[in-house]
């Protein structure tokens, strides 16, 4: 067990050095502006199964209590990660920082005190948050990829946020598995002998694959992200304004030329529709040939009306072409 133990908090550990030193110029991968959340939980996750390791050698109170406050903490900022990703998916349906937290712990606080014990708080942080945050995780990382493939992933790339989305959901599903049963809590809630009976291995095995899938999928994956943009300051770096949206007309990104003609910011603009910034002389049927002639073609060029944010109206010639 000690080199199962070592292999997971070590994974987990990395997993949050690497979310804080590897470059993250790429902020198309919406899950990249975020990982500070990742970073802290990697660490502290680690930090837990460094714990465990020295409560095989000695097992001290206080040691169980530092493990079990660490365990706690860490999954936090794991739900913020996965809440904060979730919600930077264009047309996502939203999840409240106010909403979420406040079930999340109205939930703890009646296992607490249903129980009245700690166990019924680390029962309640495994249930309520952590297998949750990591499911979360999983969901938001792989509804990137859909979002992302035809602009930014390579095969690559989407393999290896693939794997990471698949790890976090896998191992969502091994933190259901309680320690030990509690008298105060119902007699169906799976345990980790519970696990071992079933699969013949220990959870914390399948647990520390998880996190050394996630740890090297997500190496690789913002390696990936770091080379990609490379790539896009090159292109985007063009005096001319650049838009990319997906196959619903959702913008995915945008210049600093483009933001410095139309007065938006990319902030302003992402996940919105290209018709949020139509003009108030919309020609509803110049748009809609416009866009019927893109879909057998693959592109159209011409001059049209727009407006920038200030108001003023202006001409601009539009290229548009289909990836």
């Amino acid at each position: 067990m000690e080199f199962i133990y070592l292999v997971y908090g070590l994974a987990f550990f990395v997993l949050g050095v690497v979310s804080i030193v590897l470059p993250r110029q790429n902020k198309a991968f919406y899950f990249i502006r975020h990982l500070e959340f990742l970073a802290l939980f990697g660490i502290l996750h680690g930090m837990v199964e460094f714990i465990e390791i020295l409560r095989l050698i000695n097992p001290a109170e206080w040691l169980a209590l530092l493990s079990r406050l660490l365990l706690l903490v860490s999954y936090p900022p794991l739900l913020e990660f996965g809440r904060r990703t979730w919600n930077s998916i264009s047309n996502s349906v939203r999840l409240p920082a106010s909403w979420t937290y406040s079930t999340v712990g109205l939930g703890i606080a009646v296992l607490t005190l249903w129980t009245v014990s700690l166990d019924g708080l680390m029962t309640g942080s495994r249930l309520l948050v952590g297998a949750p945050a990591a499911m979360l995780t999983g969901l938001a990382l792989h509804a990137t990829r859909r979002t992302l493939r035809k602009t930014y992933l390579t095969n690559h790339s989407d393999i290896w946020q693939s794997i990471v989305a698949m790890a976090f959901i896998c191992y969502s599903f091994s933190t259901i598995f309680l320690f030990q049963r509690d008298m105060h809590l119902p007699a169906w809630l799976p345990t980790q002998a519970d696990f071992l009976a079933l699969f013949g291995f220990p959870v914390q095995l399948l647990r520390a694959l998880c996190a050394v899938m996630a740890t090297v999928g997500l190496v690789l994956l913002l390696r990936q992200a770091g080379e990609t943009s490379q790539v896009d300051a090159t292109a985007f770096g063009s005096q001319e304004s650049i838009v990319i949206t997906d196959a619903s007309r959702v913008i995915l990104r945008v210049n600093q030329a483009f933001s410095e003609s139309t007065g938006y910011t990319a902030e302003e603009l992402v996940g919105h529709k290209t018709n949020f910034i139509k003009p108030k002389r919309y020609n509803a049927t110049l748009f809609a040939k416009l866009w019927d002639s893109v879909s057998p073609t693959g592109a159209w060029r011409g001059e049209i009306l727009d407006q920038r944010k200030n108001g003023e109206i202006y001409t601009k010639l539009l290229n548009i072409t289909a990836v």
